[in-house]
């Protein structure tokens, strides 16, 4: 369980347990299903299907055949925007021939359950492309939702836009959409400030924006710890130093997270903070757990390691 450099591209260290990768530097390979779209993965089930992956649609894209929208029977995801903008159009059901137009943009994070309906109306258009990350629980069962015989494009469409304080920007059955930009902090005590992004039905988070301050330190540090379920971390800013450790102990080995980086750790993984080491700039981290089948889950479990 050597946590060692692979000469993979983007990959900076693995192990059976932990993933460490450089998100800028992995390559770009084809989105399947749509045209010049592209995508970088960054787990897979172990089936060897993407699970987390960023993605890039070019400016102007739009597939051929519009309108288009769709659901997925089995699935959940979860997408954030990071770069540019995408037009996209979401349905309370079959029934409705004109979706509610929302414009994507950074820091926009939509929560689907099995059965959303949204899609892509004719007429608005991407003019600087857009990144965004995907989470999925699965490979999924997408299915094509028709429209009526005769659909027209409406006239006028009126852009959603995000509720002050909350973020919200669309909230119906099956979806949620925020505006993270709009949303306001929540203090998490010695642990920096948060923005809840995704809940699950009893409102406990599953998907949290986190932030700490420059020189962030914890009291009584260095500490070790692990997690019941897998921790993922997306660094979108700044830098925060980690220390990994191996189950079978020693002195565990510092990395220093920085934007761009994706950290997986595996359930039972022993990670924690380093005595003396801080962050000169302050960090934000989009963090979320998973089960062994990769369903978002509620926290970690996190339990001290003392040995």
């Amino acid at each position: 369980m050597t946590l060692s450099t692979t000469p993979r591209e983007g990959v900076l260290s693995e192990r059976d347990d932990l993933a460490y990768l450089d998100t800028r530097a992995l390559a770009w390979e084809p989105l399947p299903g749509l045209p010049d779209a592209q995508r970088k993965v960054l787990t897979r089930n172990g089936q060897g299907e993407p699970l987390v992956f960023l993605f890039h649609l070019p400016p102007g894209f739009a597939p051929d055949g519009l309108p288009r929208r769709h659901t997925d029977r089995s699935v959940t995801e979860v997408t954030l925007a990071l770069a540019g903008e995408l037009p996209m159009w979401e349905y309370s059901d079959a029934d409705q021939q004109h979706g509610t137009f929302v414009r994507q943009r950074p820091g926009y994070a939509a929560h689907r359950l099995p059965g959303s309906l949204h899609g892509l109306e004719p007429g608005r258009v991407t003019p600087v492309g857009f990144t965004g990350l995907m989470i999925r629980t699965g490979p999924g069962n997408r299915v094509e939702v028709p429209y009526a015989a005769g659909w027209r494009a409406a006239d006028d469409q009126v852009e959603a836009r995000p509720e002050p304080g909350s973020g919200v920007v669309v909230d119906r059955p099956g979806v949620r959409i925020v505006d993270s930009e709009a949303m306001e902090w929540t203090p998490l005590g010695q642990y920096g400030r948060g923005k809840v992004l995704a809940r699950d039905a009893s409102g406990s988070p599953l998907l949290m924006l986190q932030h700490v301050g420059p020189e962030f330190a914890l009291p009584g540090h260095p500490e070790r710890h692990s997690h019941e379920h897998d921790q993922h971390d997306l660094v979108l800013w700044g830098e925060f130093p980690m220390a990994e450790y191996e189950r079978g102990g020693g002195p565990g080995r510092q990395i220093l997270m920085k934007a761009g980086h994706f950290v997986h750790r595996r359930g039972g993984e022993i990670h924690g903070l380093v005595s003396g080491a801080t962050s000169p700039t302050g960090c934000l981290t989009l963090q979320w757990y998973t089960d062994g089948q990769g369903n978002l889950v509620v926290g970690g479990g996190g339990t001290v390691d003392e040995t």
